[in-house]
C-alpha cells in the first residue's frame, strides 16, 4: 500500500506508513490549553473577574498587607501625638526635627526682628524686609550660616516653592555674605607652589630668603 496523506492532530498534512487499521478521525473536542513559555503560563485572575472570590480577601480596601487599615491608622496618629492635628504634619517630615526646629526659630526671630521695627511681613514685602534682616545679621557680626537658616528656614515655614528664584533678593544678599564672610577657608596652596616659591625665595634671597622659606614650609605643613 502506498503512503497516503493525512490530517495530524495539530491540524498539519502528514504522509502515514501503510497498516491494516482504517486512519485515525481527527477529534472533534477541543484541545485544553496548556501553559504557554512566553508569559509563564496562564494568568491569575484577579477579583472582579472569573475565579475573582479566591483574592478577594487580599485586595479588599479593608486589608493591606495583612493588617487592617483601621488599626495602621491609628499606630500612625499615637506616634505623631498632636502634630497629627497640623494638616503640615507629612510637609514638615521632609527634614529632620532638628532642622524644622532650627528653621522654625530661625523664621520666628525674623518676624521679631521685623515686628518691633515695623516691617511689614507679608507676600509682596517679604523678600525686601528679608533682606533687611539679613543685612542687619552681617553688621550685627552674625555668621553666614545665621543667614542660610534664616533665608531656607523662612522658605520652609512659609511653605514657598524651594527654587532659585525665590526671594531673589534675600539670595542674592546671601551670596553677598558668604562671599565676604566664606562659610569655610578656600582651598590650601598646592604642594607644588609652596616647592617652587620656597626655592626662589633660597635661591635668589640668600640667608633671609632660607628663613622665609622655612617659616614658609612651616606654616604650610603645620597649619593648613
Amino acid at each position: 500500500m502506498a503512503c497516503r496523506l493525512v490530517i495530524a492532530p495539530s491540524g498539519r498534512l502528514r504522509f502515514a506508513e501503510p497498516s491494516g487499521l482504517p486512519p485515525a478521525e481527527p477529534s472533534s473536542r477541543p484541545r485544553r490549553a496548556g501553559k504557554r513559555k512566553a508569559d509563564g503560563g496562564r494568568p491569575t485572575p484577579l477579583a472582579g473577574t472569573r475565579g475573582g472570590p479566591l483574592l478577594s480577601h487580599v485586595l479588599r480596601p479593608g486589608v493591606r498587607c495583612g493588617q487592617p487599615r483601621g488599626v495602621l491608622g491609628q499606630r500612625r496618629i499615637a506616634v505623631a501625638g498632636a502634630a497629627a492635628l497640623s494638616d503640615r504634619y507629612l510637609a514638615d517630615r521632609r527634614v529632620s526635627a532638628l532642622t524644622a526646629a532650627n528653621y522654625n526659630s530661625a523664621y520666628r526671630s525674623f518676624v521679631r526682628w521685623a515686628t518691633t521695627r515695623h516691617f511689614k511681613v507679608t507676600a509682596n514685602t517679604l523678600d525686601r524686609t528679608l533682606r533687611k534682616f539679613l543685612l542687619f545679621l552681617f553688621f550685627d557680626g552674625g555668621a553666614a550660616y545665621d543667614a542660610r537658616v534664616v533665608l531656607h528656614g523662612t522658605i520652609f515655614a512659609r511653605e514657598l516653592p524651594k527654587a532659585a528664584t525665590t526671594l531673589p533678593l534675600a539670595r542674592a544678599t546671601l551670596a553677598g555674605f558668604n562671599s565676604v564672610v566664606p562659610e569655610m577657608a578656600r582651598d590650601p596652596m598646592p604642594t607644588e607652589a609652596k616647592d617652587l616659591i620656597c626655592s626662589d625665595l633660597i635661591a635668589n634671597d640668600g640667608p633671609s630668603g632660607f628663613i622665609a622659606a622655612g617659616a614658609l614650609a612651616t606654616s604650610f605643613d603645620g597649619f593648613s
